[in-house]
């Protein structure tokens, strides 16, 4: 399965610097980094409408000719050449500009568009940037074990990011802590932090076992609207996560343009980070086997980084390590 992408035309983008009518740069300075990454950047332009429907015009010649030739059931007419596309002359009042190959520009802000009467031109790139931050989620699963000043300690560090998460699911697979108590211990933490209690341990029967982090995680994914995060993070309780965890990742993103599904953990499984756009897409952690086209074995994902790792096997650079992007996580 390969992941769908889309392109970008600069041409009507408020952030693109024009010399008269031809595009020379990016006033964000994001073309080059584009071009740095491998990204194929070409030049376009816009095509005189008259030249156009001239092609158009010889299409239609030809498939009349080929028509008349089946009916008297003469010789088919010489095949028709492809355009000359080098000499397609430029439109009267037409740009030439650039066309970024299989990526969004997530900052391409169409001149054209509402959003620009609503601020000052002064204004743009800050507030551009502000709507293209990551909108990053916290999943904290308390599982058997747990300890409640060890559920306080990561919550806690998350609150005291230099950019914090929207929101932090603490979900209780046990009930060893009590939701009561829990709630208690997080009122007294800062304001800057929307924390929610999930608890799944209620759901634990005579011989049920045990919720497992997949459990805890799928369901505080299915209790976010779409809008509320477009990544969610994974700690368990004890760990304190570096304040820059989700800076360095939103720097990542929107700065070094880099692209992520999924950022792999640390040796002890801190620090996972999902798309939750995939995660939705491939129904989280449910189990789930692949039949491959090619009549090769069926593959058994059960969990959603394994459904991961198969979508992007030949798409390598869109899983990384959460060490990579974020050093001091380690």
């Amino acid at each position: 399965m390969k992941i769908s992408l889309i392109n970008t035309s600069c041409r009507d983008c408020v952030f693109a610097r024009y010399d008269g009518y031809s595009q020379t740069d990016c006033r964000l300075g994001r073309l080059k980094k584009f071009v740095a990454i491998g990204a194929k950047v070409t030049p376009k332009f816009d095509i005189d409408p008259k030249w156009l429907e001239a092609q158009k015009e010889k299409v239609r010649e030809h498939n009349n000719a080929v028509a008349i030739a089946e009916l008297n059931k003469t010789g088919p007419p010489p095949p028709l050449p492809e355009p000359d596309w080098s000499e397609a002359p430029l439109a009267p009042d037409g740009k030439e500009f650039f066309h970024i190959e299989g990526r969004v520009c997530m900052a391409c802000r169409n001149k054209n568009t509402a959003w620009v009467d609503q601020y000052e031109p002064h204004q743009w790139e800050a507030q551009v940037r502000e709507e293209i931050r990551i909108r990053m989620h916290a999943v904290v699963p308390v599982l058997k074990g747990s300890k409640l000043v060890d559920v306080i300690k990561t919550v806690d560090s998350l609150e005291k990011q230099k950019l914090p998460p929207r929101t932090v699911h603490v979900v209780l697979g046990s009930l060893e802590i009590s939701r009561s108590e829990l709630l208690k211990e997080l009122k007294k933490l800062g304001p800057a932090l929307v924390f929610k209690i999930v608890v799944l341990g209620y759901n634990l029967g005579p011989g049920s076992g045990v919720v497992s982090a997949e459990e805890c995680i799928d369901e505080a994914v299915k209790l976010l609207k779409q809008e509320e995060c477009n990544f969610y993070s994974v700690f368990y309780p004890g760990y304190v996560v570096p304040e820059d965890f989700v800076s360095s990742i939103d720097r990542a993103i929107n700065e070094d343009l880099m692209q992520i599904l999924m950022l792999e953990p640390t040796e002890s499984g801190q620090g996972a980070v999902f798309s939750q756009r995939t995660h939705l897409k491939v129904q989280g952690n449910m189990p789930a086997e692949h039949d491959p086209e090619d009549g090769s074995p069926i593959v058994q994902c059960n969990t959603l980084a394994d459904k991961i790792r198969l979508m992007t096997k030949d798409q390598q650079h869109l899983i990384k390590k959460a060490t990579d992007l974020c050093p001091t996580l380690g």
